[in-house]
């Protein structure tokens, strides 16, 4: 990077990760201190000097001390500010311009940044998803995609395939005209199938590779998956009515490990309480013929239960 602002070439850095730091720790006693209606860590931002849900958009006080032993919490982890502001103690010199959530507030903003990035005012541009699709800037020769496993660790089967659609867009922001270019990609997984490809932008081998897996499992194409999301602001509320519901479809279409439907839960998705609701999941994966069976339950659940029912 130090070469390329002697020589007026431009950088991307990509980070999915807004904040300066996505969670706080207390060490000695191994608690994340959580938001206080979502089982989620609290998004450190520095700009507002107060901790944020990502998902509720509670704001609280910057904690720090652990409710549960009283010692000291520390922040860990990195999103765009912490990054923002280690480049800029690496890169004195360097004119920085972060463009994520926190900082396009308007579309004027946006379109305005990246006229200014465009026009030469920045050496160098880091983003979240906003800095990936549909940029075509000349004189950007490198990107740079930080913790690019991260979306591989979501607990979905579609998780590798917005892996490799994610850093192959940013990828290619890089090398649009004759100067050439290079990514860099920083991951724990080297190796994995999904990054490999996106590098080079080999799409054919990907799809053959995914689809192969997904056939393998009955997973789309090959089968239809749905996500059925049971919400009460009472847990036992949400456990019964989820159990209930699952007990009702067996009867419809009965199902287990080797038959066309499987029924999968209802157990706590990854985020068990979100704006004070508790949550279940259950997932069913069956075929089309069977889903057309399950269909007027389906929609019964919809409208008395208020069951959301998401086909994936």
């Amino acid at each position: 990077m130090d070469r390329l602002f002697i020589i007026k070439r431009r950088t991307i850095l990509f980070l999915n990760q807004r904040g300066f730091s996505p969670a706080w720790y207390c060490r000695p006693c191994g608690k994340t201190i959580s938001c206080s209606t979502c089982d989620v860590a609290l998004t450190y931002h520095r700009w507002r000097k107060k901790a944020l849900c990502h998902y509720c958009l509670k704001e609280e006080p910057m904690p720090q001390c652990c409710s549960t032993c009283g010692h000291k919490v520390e922040m860990i982890g990195v999103g765009t500010e912490r990054v923002e502001d280690s480049v800029q103690r690496l890169f004195p010199q360097a004119r920085i311009l972060r463009m994520d959530r926190d900082t396009m507030l308007r579309r004027e903003s946006y379109e305005q940044a990246l006229g200014d990035f465009g026009d030469g005012k920045y050496d160098i541009l880091l983003g979240t998803q906003m800095v990936a699709k549909g940029l075509d800037f000349p004189r950007v020769t490198l990107v740079g995609v930080l913790n690019a496993d991260t979306a591989l660790h979501q607990p979905d089967f579609r998780s590798s395939e917005r892996c490799f659609n994610l850093i192959a867009q940013v990828a290619g922001r890089a090398g649009r005209s004759s100067l050439g270019g290079r990514v860099i990609v920083q991951t724990w997984m080297p190796g994995h199938p999904a990054l490999l490809a996106a590098t080079k932008h080999d799409y054919e081998k990907f799809a053959l590779s995914e689809l192969q897996e997904r056939k393998d499992f009955s997973y789309p194409p090959f089968g239809d998956v749905l996500r059925l999301t049971f919400e009460s602001q009472h847990q036992q509320r949400a456990i019964s009515v989820a159990n209930e519901s699952c007990k009702e479809l067996r009867q419809i279409v009965g199902g287990g490990f080797g038959k066309s439907t499987e029924y999968l839960g209802p157990a706590p998705p990854p985020i068990e309480r979100i704006r004070g609701k508790y949550r279940r999941q259950l997932l069913i994966k069956t075929t089309r013929a069977e889903l057309l069976q399950l269909r007027p339950l389906l929609y019964k659940l919809a409208e008395q239960q208020g069951v959301t029912v998401d086909p994936l």
